[in-house]
């Protein structure tokens, strides 16, 4: 095993807790971004940090997550 691929087994679970985070907190996080918004007087929208956006980006980090670990073990990263 390569030292890329020890590097890509390590930091993946990191990166898919790191999704499962976004998606279990979603609206926690969404609140607090607009409040932080409004506190700096900042434009505030209906998709201002959205929880649809954090869901989103939640998913996107547990595929990746899953296909770094894959591509690890199946030697695609060198």
């Amino acid at each position: 095993m390569t030292s890329s691929q020890v590097v890509a087994l390590v930091i993946s679970p990191f990166v898919g807790v790191f999704g499962v985070f976004f998606i279990t907190s979603r609206h926690h996080i969404s609140r607090v971004a607009r409040q932080l918004r409004r506190e700096q007087e900042q434009y505030v929208g209906p998709y201002t940090q959205s929880p649809t956006l954090m869901l989103v980006v939640g998913i996107v980090f547990v595929i990746a997550a899953a296909l770094i670990a894959v591509g690890a073990l199946t030697g695609v990263i060198d």
